[in-house]
């Protein structure tokens, strides 16, 4: 056995392993793989044990779909489902000339390193309070007037052409950003999801698009699904073909089953919300309407109340009028009467000194 603490080259992954060996096209070059030891650090998943071998493959941490089918000797083996340190030989097969073969790594050293690494199923257990927690609402976003939205997506990648082609006829309604990242790498995905996903005010909805193929269960690393589930702003996901579904799927608020879908689905919101408005205006100008009528009714019967008022008033002045001529007649004709009255004592008085006197 090789001492795994005195190997003079450094530690490396499964992908970059794999990728050495893809590029050791020649046939010297392969045969020399098999006589350097390499330190390669990976998690063991999925034991069987044949014909006095122990079978597993070596997982890559950060890109879980990449695996090295690997064996080892006799009944000792490790404990699985966590990150091992492994001393390895490469066994390769050529199938033909320039054509690279199926690698199988011996292994001839062991480390472990005690750190557990969690399976599928014990993922979805950790994180079912994410998963059933309350979903953060999405179509509440379009109700701004520009919502700012996020792609992220593969570095190269055609989902965000896509997308532009059909949000053609909206981008007046749409602040658009694109985040590039390498989506096979959780590191990659993790950093730019914390980043993106806490910019409460500045960012309105983050959509997380790739197509289907090889390392989709990147996706599902730990620190990508702690990154989802620690966000502050709404989530989609639009990940693989319509077969393939993801732990960071059920954590985000709203899932889409392509990513040839996210631009038809922003499309239908801008769609409503453009329809929203429209009919605001129509109703705005109906209710303006309306209010004009209102007023114009209350003007209609302010004005005939001041005509009523202004009969009213001519009333008064011609009833007030005739109450003075009356006052005056009558003042006139009780002038009159104090006059006749007067006279009539005169004669009065005097007919009666006169019968006194004899005069009569």
């Amino acid at each position: 056995m090789f001492d795994v603490e005195k190997l003079p080259l450094p530690a490396c992954r499964p992908t970059g392993l794999l990728t050495m060996i893809q590029r050791a096209t020649d046939a010297s070059l392969v045969q020399s793989l098999g006589v350097q030891p390499i330190l390669v650090q990976g998690i063991g998943r999925n034991p069987k044990q044949w014909e006095g071998r122990v079978y597993f493959d070596l997982e890559d941490p950060e890109q879980p779909t990449v695996r090295l089918r690997s064996w080892i000797s006799g009944k000792r083996a490790p404990q699985w489902n966590q990150v091992l340190s492994l001393t390895v030989l490469i066994r390769t097969k050529i199938k033909k000339p320039g054509v690279m073969i199926e690698p199988e790594l011996e292994v001839v050293g062991i480390q472990e390193s005690g750190q557990v690494a969690s399976s599928r199923d014990e993922l979805r257990k950790k994180f079912i309070a994410a998963i059933n927690a309350k979903k953060l609402v999405v179509a509440d976003i379009f109700l701004k007037e520009m919502p700012k939205v996020i792609l992220v997506t593969n570095q190269g990648g055609e989902a965000d052409r896509d997308i532009q082609s059909q949000l053609v006829g909206y981008r007046d309604l749409l602040a658009w950003e694109i985040q590039s990242v390498r989506m096979t790498e959780p590191q990659s995905v993790s950093t730019t999801l914390k980043d993106v996903l806490g910019k409460v005010g500045q960012v309105d909805l983050v959509v997380l698009a790739r197509g289907g193929g090889e390392g989709i269960a990147a996706l599902d690393h730990e620190q990508v699904l702690q990154a989802a589930s620690a966000r502050a702003v709404p989530l989609v996901t639009a990940i693989g073909h319509a077969n393939d579904h993801t732990i960071l799927d059920d954590i985000a608020d709203f899932s889409l089953a392509v990513p040839s879908m996210v631009g038809k689905w922003l499309a239908e919101q801008l769609e409503m919300k453009a329809r929203r408005q429209a009919d605001s205006k129509r109703l705005s100008g109906l209710k303006l309407e309306e209010e004009l009528k209102k007023l114009q009714g209350e003007m209609v019967a302010v004005g005939k109340a001041r005509v009523e008022e202004q009969k009213a008033l001519l009333q008064l002045q011609t009833d007030w009028g005739a109450l003075v001529d009356r006052v005056n007649n009558l003042s006139q004709n009780r002038s009159l009467w104090r006059t006749g009255a007067l006279v009539a004592w005169v004669f009065i008085g005097g007919w009666i000194a006169g019968k006194i006197l004899g005069w009569w």
